[in-house]
C-alpha cells in the first residue's frame, strides 16, 4: 500500500485522502467526472476559465435570446448550472468556478485552482478504480449525450439545454497535469467495497429515477459513506499506531463489515424533535464518537512523524536505505534505534527561543521518557486546536448537518446529533429493496417487512432505530427506542412507502417506490 504526500492534506498517505475541510458534496461529484475523463489527472493550474459576461454573449448569440430575457436567464444558470467564483466585485465579470455536475460537459467549466474539493473525489475515484464494471456504468450515465446523436433524446430538457449550451462555447477541453499521479488505495477496503456495491445498486435506477433526483442521491450516498470512512479512522488509526497492523489483517471485504472491529453502530434519532429521548441517546452518540478525535489526531500526527523520519534518514548517503512504502513499515520505525536522536533535534528546533513552549516541554518531560513521545506532545496542542475543528467541519460536512439527505443535525445551543432525514431513508430504502443474483446476474427487487429493513441498516451500515449499541437498559432506554421506531414508521408511512394495518414490525411491508424492468418482487 504506497504512501504519498499531499501539499495541500494534513493526512499522510492512504490514511486519509481527504483533507478535513467543509466542501460542498457537489464538487466532490464534480471532480469525480473529471478524474473518470483524466484516468486521476488533476487539472492545470494555468487553464484558461470563462467568464459569466462571456458565456451570457455566447448563449444570447447561440439561442437568439433577446436581451429584456438575459437577467432572467442569468439568474436560472446561477441557481441551476454554475458555480461562480469568490470574492469579485463585478459578478458579470467573475469567472466560472466550476459547472454543476449534472452532466459530463459540466468540467469544461472547471477551474483548478477555485473548484477544490479536498480530495474527496480522488477517494471516491480510488475507491472505483477495484471495481471497473461500477466505474464504467457511472461515466456511460454522464457521457450519455455528450455528442450529436440518438442518446440525446435519453436527456431531460434541462441536461440537454446545458450540454448545447456549451457545445460551441469558447472553453478549453480540460487539459490535465501530464504525469500519471499516484492514487492512494482506501485504507478501509472492506468500507470501500460497501460503497462501490451501494454505487452499483444506486445505478440500477438511473433510467428510472429523474436525472436531478439521481444526482441529488448520487452525491447524498458520496457523502454518506465518506462519513462512515471517517468515523472508522476514528478507531482504526490508533490501533494501527498501537499494533502495527493495518486494516488488511482484520478485514475481509464482501460488500457487508459486520465483522470490522473500527465498525461503529449508532443510534440515530427519526424524530424532529431535538428534546426527545430518542434525541438525547442520539446526542450521547456524537458525543462518544467526537471523545475519539483526539486519540485519532495524535495518532495519526505520529505517524506522521514517523513517515518523515523516514524519509530524511533514507536520504542520508552514510545511512540511506529503502523509503518506507506501507503503513505497516512506516509504524515500524517506532522502533527504530536513530529515532530519539531525529526527535531531539526536532524538538531542539521546535523549542528555540519559545518561553512559552520550553515551560510546556519540562512538563512534559515528567510524564514520559520518550524522546519521540515528547516531541509529538510538544506540538500536539497546536495541531490539535486547527485540525480538530476542521475534522469537525468534515464530519459536518459530509454527514450532511441539516441537510435533507443528511444523518446529522444540531438544535438549540448547535449540540449536534446523528438523525435520519427522510432524504436519506428515501435513499437507502431504494437500495435496500433491490438486489442482484451474483451468479446469473438477474436483478431482483423484493418487499421487506419493517423489522429486516432495520435489520439490514444495522448490519450494512450500523445504523440503529429501535436498539443500542452499548449495553444501556432501564424503562427510560427502553421507552426511548420505542418512541424512535414510532417516528420511524410514520416517516415511512408519510413517504408512502407502506400502509401498516397492524402494528407489529414483521408483517409491515416496505415496498419498492421505482420498479425496474424484468425485475420479479
Amino acid at each position: 500500500m504506497p504512501l504519498n504526500k499531499s501539499d495541500k492534506a494534513f493526512a499522510y498517505g492512504p490514511i486519509s485522502v481527504i483533507n478535513p475541510r467543509q466542501v460542498p458534496l457537489e464538487r466532490t461529484l464534480g471532480s469525480l467526472i473529471l478524474y473518470l475523463e483524466t484516468g486521476g489527472r488533476p487539472l492545470s493550474p494555468a487553464r484558461k476559465t470563462i467568464t459569466l459576461r462571456e458565456l451570457m454573449d455566447h448563449l444570447q448569440a447561440q439561442f437568439d435570446i433577446r436581451e429584456k430575457g438575459l437577467p432572467t436567464l442569468q439568474r436560472w444558470l446561477l441557481s441551476e448550472f454554475i458555480e461562480m467564483e469568490p470574492g469579485s466585485r463585478s459578478l458579470r465579470e467573475a469567472s466560472i468556478a466550476g459547472g454543476q455536475p449534472i452532466h459530463a460537459t459540466a468540467i469544461k467549466l472547471q477551474k483548478g485552482t477555485t473548484y477544490s474539493d479536498f480530495g474527496s473525489g480522488l477517494f471516491v475515484y480510488s475507491v472505483l478504480l477495484q471495481h471497473d464494471q461500477v466505474r464504467r456504468d457511472l461515466k456511460d450515465f454522464f457521457w450519455t449525450g455528450l455528442e450529436e446523436s440518438e442518446d440525446r433524446k435519453k436527456l431531460d430538457i434541462e441536461t440537454l439545454f446545458f450540454v448545447q449550451a456549451l457545445d460551441q462555447a469558447k472553453v478549453r477541453t480540460p487539459k490535465h497535469l501530464f504525469e500519471q499521479p499516484q492514487i492512494p488505495q482506501p485504507y478501509c477496503r472492506g468500507g470501500a467495497a460497501l460503497f462501490a456495491n451501494d454505487v452499483r445498486r444506486l445505478l440500477l435506477y438511473k433510467d428510472v429515477v429523474p436525472r436531478r433526483e439521481f444526482i441529488r442521491y448520487l452525491t447524498a450516498l458520496m457523502g454518506f459513506h465518506i462519513a462512515l470512512y471517517y468515523l472508522r479512522l476514528l478507531r482504526a488509526i490508533p490501533r494501527l499506531l498501537d499494533t502495527g497492523r493495518s486494516c488488511d489483517d482484520y478485514c475481509r471485504p464482501n460488500g457487508l463489515v459486520p465483522s470490522c472491529p473500527f465498525r461503529h453502530r449508532l443510534f440515530v434519532d427519526a424524530s424532529d424533535d431535538y428534546k426527545s429521548r430518542g434525541a438525547q441517546l442520539a446526542q450521547a452518540e456524537v458525543d462518544r464518537v467526537y471523545g475519539l478525535v483526539p486519540a485519532y489526531l495524535r495518532a495519526h500526527l505520529s505517524i506522521k512523524k514517523l513517515a518523515e523520519f523516514g524519509e530524511e534518514w533514507a536520504t542520508l548517503e552514510q545511512f540511506g536505505g529503502p523509503v518506507p512504502r506501507t503503513l505497516p513499515d512506516v509504524v515500524k520505525l517506532r522502533r527504530h534505534p536513530q529515532l530519539p536522536q531525529w526527535a531531539n533535534h526536532r524538538t531542539l528546533n521546535v523549542l528555540a527561543d519559545d518561553a512559552v513552549l520550553k515551560a510546556r516541554y519540562e512538563e512534559i518531560k515528567a510524564l514520559t521518557e520518550d524522546s519521540f513521545d515528547r516531541y509529538v506532545e510538544l506540538i500536539f496542542p497546536d495541531v490539535f486546536r486547527r485540525q480538530g475543528r476542521l475534522l469537525r467541519e468534515a464530519l459536518d460536512a459530509y454527514a450532511g448537518k441539516n441537510k435533507p439527505y443528511g444523518f446529522m443535525r444540531a438544535g438549540q445551543g448547535r449540540r449536534r446529533r446523528f438523525a435520519m432525514s427522510t432524504g436519506l431513508l428515501e435513499l437507502l430504502i431504494q437500495l435496500a429493496v433491490v438486489d442482484y443474483d451474483e451468479d446469473t446476474g438477474h436483478i431482483f427487487q423484493r418487499n421487506l417487512t419493517v423489522t429486516e429493513l432495520l435489520d439490514w441498516l444495522d448490519q450494512r451500515y450500523g445504523l440503529l432505530i429501535d436498539r443500542t449499541a452499548h449495553g444501556e437498559t432501564g424503562f427510560d432506554i427502553e421507552r426511548a427506542t420505542r418512541e424512535n421506531l414510532a417516528h420511524f414508521k410514520s416517516t415511512l408511512r408519510e413517504l408512502g412507502y407502506f400502509i401498516g394495518l397492524s402494528d407489529a414490525s414483521n408483517v409491515q411491508y416496505v415496498t419498492p417506490r421505482f420498479e425496474l424492468e424484468g425485475t420479479t418482487a
